[in-house]
Parts: C-alpha cells; sequence; structure tokens
C-alpha cells in the first residue's frame, strides 16, 4: 500500500527529464535501504 502510493507520487511529481532521473534514483535508494535488495 505504502510502496503504492509512494511510486505514484514519484511518478506523477517527475515530468522533466532530469528531475524523473534524479525521482528514480531516490526511489531505488529508498527501496535498497528499505528491502536491502
Amino acid at each position: 500500500m505504502l510502496f503504492t502510493l509512494f511510486c505514484s507520487y514519484f511518478y506523477h511529481h517527475s515530468e522533466e527529464e532530469y528531475l524523473t532521473q534524479k525521482m528514480l534514483q531516490n526511489l531505488f535508494d529508498c527501496l535498497f535501504e528499505n528491502y536491502d535488495l
């Protein structure tokens, strides 16, 4: 649930290319920290 909302937030708030790249990087960093993939 939380992950879905988090994903939605990132997708909807990253329309510009450089911002998208930054958001995705932050998203993956967060995933690695929280889930130890």
